[in-house]
This record gives structure tokens, sequence and C-alpha cells, in this order.
């Protein structure tokens, strides 16, 4: 007889595990209880939220309807420093008639003389990097090069 408990006892009859069951069970019992709390609060939320905006749209209705003139100009720039901003940032700066046939080949040909009066002077100069070099050099060494 005693094998019968120890095989009641494999089936899951265990005490323990009816508790860990019922703590289980609990635990999901308050999640689920959580969730219904955050989802009334965010729907109070978004209440507040969309009572809060209308009120905000009726002012600005009766603001307008007060003040027409200054709210059509008001509107008006609004739109405008929009467009301004937009067309500054969206925008690609083309380059003018002016840039490609004058500007562009004068500041080339500019180039162009400073290219060539560094290889006219590019002898010169190197013959003044090798005297640098020399007067820094120990006379020891100076010596073996002159």
């Amino acid at each position: 007889m005693p094998t019968g408990k120890k095989g009641g006892q494999g089936q899951g009859h265990n005490p323990q595990n009816g508790g860990v069951r019922d703590q289980g069970w609990q635990a999901g019992q308050q999640i689920r209880e959580g969730d219904g709390n955050v989802a009334g609060r965010l729907n109070e939320g978004i209440e507040v939220a969309r009572d809060r905006a209308a009120q905000g749209y009726r002012q600005a209705e009766g603001a307008i309807a007060r003040n027409p003139g200054p709210s059509v100009l008001i509107s008006f720039g609004i739109g405008l420093g929009i467009g301004i901003a937009l067309v500054q940032l969206l925008g690609q700066e083309e380059e003018s008639w002016t840039d490609r046939n004058i500007r562009n080949p004068i500041r080339d040909l500019q180039l162009d003389r400073r290219a060539r009066e560094v290889v006219k002077n590019a002898p010169e100069q190197a013959h003044n990097i090798a005297d640098a070099i020399m007067s820094h050099l120990p006379n020891a060494i100076r010596r073996h090069f002159s």
C-alpha cells in the first residue's frame, strides 16, 4: 500500500502544487485588474485632453469672430513664415546664369594663374627648403653634405 501513496503524490496531488497554482492565478488576476486600472486612467486622460482641446478651440473661434481683420493678417503671416522656412529647408539653390557663365570661368582663370606661379617658382622654393634644412643640421652632419 505504501506504493499507492507515492503514486498519488507523483500524479500531482501534492498540496504544495495547488498552492503554486493558486498563487499564479492570483498574480494573473492582479495583473488583469492592474491593466483595467491603467486603461481606465488612460481613458480619463484622453477625455480630459479632448475637453481641453474643445474648450481651446471654442476660445480661438470666439477671438477670431471678435477680431476678423487681425486674425486674417496673423494667419497670413504665419503661413508666409512657414512657407519661407520650408523653401529654405527643402529648396535647392540653383546656380544662376551669371555664376555659370561669368564668375566660375573667372575663378578658374585665377586658379590657373596661381597654379602657374607655383610651378614657375617651384625650383626656387625647393632651393630655399634645402638651405633651411641645412641651417638646422648640426655642424658635424653639415660638413658631410657640403
